[in-house]
């Protein structure tokens, strides 16, 4: 699996149609496999679970917030790392 994640690093590296943002994004998933830790990715609306229940709109508020980090694959596949919202779940929001 890793020369698979090495050649995907490569790919997304040099594909200059990829936002830089979205770039960094998608090599920090990766980097962070190489490691041994897979992140697992869930949906908005199971964040929105996760977080005691919280609507979608709030999730996305969060988001704009810089409370919660989504990884981007198109404007509309959107995923987040399960470790990071029950962390967050846990250590509670901060603003509130």
């Amino acid at each position: 699996m890793t020369g698979n994640t090495e050649v995907i690093k490569l790919m997304v590296k040099n594909d200059q149609t990829i936002p830089d943002d979205t770039r960094k994004e998608i090599l920090d998933v990766l980097s962070r496999q190489g490691r041994g830790r897979r992140p697992r990715l869930i949906n908005r609306r199971q964040v929105a679970e996760l977080l005691g229940g919280i609507s979608t709109k709030t999730v996305d508020r969060y988001i704009q917030q810089g409370l919660i980090r989504e990884i981007r694959f198109t404007s509309r596949r959107i995923r987040f790392d399960e470790a990071e919202i029950l962390r967050l779940a846990r250590e509670g929001v901060g603003h509130e």
